[in-house]
């Protein structure tokens, strides 16, 4: 069916060990079949990779290596899994890409001279899309509560209602021709069934997080797929990818508008990892890390082995024999749904249940094929060569200074840029009370007094950074003694180590004082005032120069500088 029909199933049913194979366990397939584009797109890359991947054997010795950055979108705690069943899962795909997986030697004689090391390798990222170092791991806390839109049930559900379809029917696949025509025509009238509210969570403004360049990362989303059944959150889907296209080669029009901002991977948070300790009903069947495995093949150009239909239907691989229909979440090595024979020994084989693009459970997929192995390397050295030929960006590194950082209202401040980077850089300034700059160097006064943060932000047009000084310049309401910084205080001992003494030239009374640093930075400090006179307790100051800030009772501000010695 062209619609994600057996969502309803979960609604009506929350019957997990009876669902979870043959309702949620990939979309990958039901996203190609509902873009029509997308699947043209596909279909046209997937040819031209296979014509490219007879060229591959066995153990080439070029070992292709995948930058991935995990965004871990969550709405409780139990969601914002840890970094280290993060690492766990990029453990689990690196030792089923190498075929260093412990269970190899489950592979059936049968199939074992058709499995494979695919020699690709997959690392959390080091350099972000700017060039600064990172752990590979971005971290989003949302209001949204699940990126399941469970609004596409209650389309599914009037649909069905209309097409007189009884749930328990449509799951044995006991449903007439009409009946599935009638249930088609409902669902495209509506539009349900679509792969765009599922990629809600790549996007920052729906709650989401934004992909990182996804030409030369592997972007995956983990986060809540699931519904509220009867009071219990139980998965909806357990996750889902884009696979390849190579866009460029292809009329204006063919692919989604958003293909850049959403391509990758998303993975259902109890289904990510391994020994992930939410994993709860998944436990025993998808608790493994393997379902993005699954989907990373898919990623990489693989459909699912038995064709997504009978045995007519097919993988486009030869060395997968046919199959009838999937496998449930079991590991039912008897399994023999089509007679077809192999293309390859011409003779009748079980189905490869072993495989990671089946949907049997976790425990009993151990290999790709020779074939799904040079799909998914020709993918890789085609479709999405920029993967692994990803050269990280030059990061900029930027400071500025100005030559004063206390002032009166209207007083002229010369701001200074300092910055190295590769290409013409482009200098944008926030003064912290409304007003802007541009340039390397720049001038501004303000207009008020007051304390106020600025920024400055730099970029080539490949990657950026931003400088923040908080509190960075002090505005005094009008001048006392700054034509000659030194006698608005009486400070002593000046350098000090511990104690500053402070009194006013104007012997009245103190209400506060603030040190600052050379960032503009507050440095908490503890001070004792009786009426003009203060100390600053300075202990807990490094050595250097800092700025002090009093607040008289009349409303005036005094700035001056003062060293600490240690």
């Amino acid at each position: 069916m062209k619609k994600q029909i057996l969502y309803s199933l979960i609604f009506l049913l929350g019957n997990f060990s009876l669902l979870s194979a043959q309702v949620f366990h990939c979309m990958s397939d039901k996203i190609v079949e509902n873009t029509p584009a997308l699947q043209e797109a596909y279909a046209k890359t997937f040819d031209f990779a296979k014509e490219h991947a007879q060229k591959y054997t066995k153990q080439q010795g070029t070992v292709y290596q995948v930058p991935v950055v995990v965004h871990i979108v969550y709405n409780t705690p139990e969601q914002n899994l840890s970094d280290a069943i993060v690492m766990s899962q990029i453990d689990v795909l690196n030792e089923n890409f190498r075929r260093m997986n412990a269970d190899t030697s489950n592979t059936r004689a049968v199939f074992k001279n058709r499995a494979g090391d695919a020699e690709i390798e997959f690392y959390l990222a080091t350099t972000d899309p700017n060039g600064n170092p990172t752990n590979g791991i971005t971290r989003t806390q949302t209001d949204v509560t699940t990126f399941f839109d469970a609004g596409d049930l209650t389309a599914i559900l009037d649909a069905m209602e209309a097409c007189n379809i009884d749930p328990l029917d449509l799951l044995t696949g006991n449903i007439t021709p009409e009946q599935e025509a009638c249930l088609d025509e409902q669902l495209a009238s509506t539009g349900s069934g679509d792969s765009e509210f599922l990629d809600k969570v790549k996007f920052a403004a729906n709650g989401g997080a934004d992909a990182w360049d996804t030409q030369h990362y592997l972007n995956i989303w983990v986060c809540n797929l699931s519904l509220d059944l009867f009071g219990t959150p139980t998965p909806a889907v357990l996750g889902f990818a884009y696979p390849p296209t190579i866009a460029p080669n292809w009329p204006e029009g063919t692919l989604p508008d958003n293909i850049q901002q959403v391509d990758g991977v998303v993975i259902h948070y109890q289904a990510f990892g391994r020994n992930n300790p939410t994993a709860d009903v998944l436990a025993g069947t998808n608790d493994l890390g393997r379902t993005c495995v699954h989907e990373v093949g898919h990623y990489l150009g693989l459909r699912h082995i038995w064709g997504d239909g009978p045995c007519a239907e097919d993988d486009g691989i030869s060395d997968t024999p046919p199959m009838a229909e999937q496998s449930s979440s079991d590991c039912d090595f008897n399994k023999n749904s089509c007679t077809d024979n192999d293309p390859i020994t011409g003779t009748d084989l079980p189905d490869m249940v072993e495989n990671y693009m089946d949907y049997s459970s976790e425990y009993c997929q151990n290999m790709f094929s020779d074939e799904q192995i040079g799909i998914m390397r020709s993918m890789l050295e085609t479709a999405r060569v920029e993967l692994i030929n990803f050269t990280p960006p030059t990061p900029i590194i930027a400071d500025f200074a100005s030559d004063k950082q206390a002032v009166y209202a209207q007083e002229s401040i010369l701001f200074v840029a300092t910055a190295t980077g590769t290409g013409d850089l482009v200098y944008t300034w926030d003064f912290g009370d409304g007003s802007t700059g541009d340039g390397a160097t720049t001038t501004h006064s303000y207009a008020q007094s007051g304390v106020y943060t600025v920024s400055l932000h730099v970029t080539n047009g490949e990657v950026e950074t931003t400088i923040e000084k908080e509190n960075y310049i002090v505005v005094a309401a009008e001048v006392i003694g700054f034509e000659n910084i030194d006698n608005q205080f009486e400070m002593f001992p000046n350098p000090t180590r511990n104690t500053l003494y402070v009194k006013t030239a104007q012997n009245q009374n103190i209400v506060s004082a603030t040190v600052f640093d050379s960032y503009g930075k507050i440095s908490e400090v503890a001070f004792d005032s009786k009426g003009e006179n203060v100390q600053i307790f300075t202990e807990t100051l490094s050595s250097g120069v800092y700025m002090l800030q009093l607040q008289l009772a009349d409303g005036k501000l005094l700035a001056a500088k003062f060293s600490v010695l240690k």
